[in-house]
């Protein structure tokens, strides 16, 4: 309906402004097109909105499942702060914190930013093995932070501590 309105309404006022039956037809033939173009985009983008939203519930549905299997191991690292060289995942830093409880957990205020980090590694084998997890997740951008008693420090400082500990100088 309202397509033949527009055309009709577009034909009355080509017709009052002088423009010719074929320019009119080559004006509703380009619309037409536009249109149909517009109409395909459209069905595309919808396409897309339903298969990230699939990936989404995936997803979901796979941070619920390690979160069960990792529970006892979570709540024991989010109370325990090693002493000595370790290693964290960081997620993200955002200037707002989440409204999620469970989140603010992993939340750790420095300067203006709280930062999402997780998991305290004491090698960088276990890093990497966490790396893998979080791959499978689907994190794509994540970076290890060396720190030392609570502090961070360099990948430099980290190592020599390490080597310190290790030889028992």
């Amino acid at each position: 309906m309202k397509k033949t309105l527009f055309v009709f309404l577009l034909s009355i006022t080509m017709v009052s402004c002088g423009v010719s039956k074929k320019e009119h037809e080559e004006s509703v033939t380009r619309y037409e097109e536009e249109l149909e173009a517009a109409q395909v985009k459209n069905q595309e983008l919808e396409e897309e909105i339903q298969v990230q939203s699939k990936e989404i519930k995936t997803m979901k549905k796979k941070v619920v499942t390690m979160k069960e299997e990792h529970t006892n191991e979570l709540e024991q690292l989010s109370t325990t702060i090693p002493s000595g060289v370790y290693y964290r995942i960081q997620i993200g830093a955002i200037k707002n914190p989440a409204s999620d409880a469970e989140l603010g957990q992993f939340l750790i205020k420095e300067g203006e930013y709280y930062k999402w980090r997780i998991g305290y590694f004491k090698t960088l084998e276990e890093v990497e093995l966490a790396k893998k997890d979080l791959k499978k997740l689907g994190a794509k951008r994540f970076w290890v932070v060396p720190m030392k008693d609570g502090e961070i420090i360099t990948y430099q400082q980290a190592k020599l501590e390490s080597e310190i500990s290790e030889n028992g100088f």
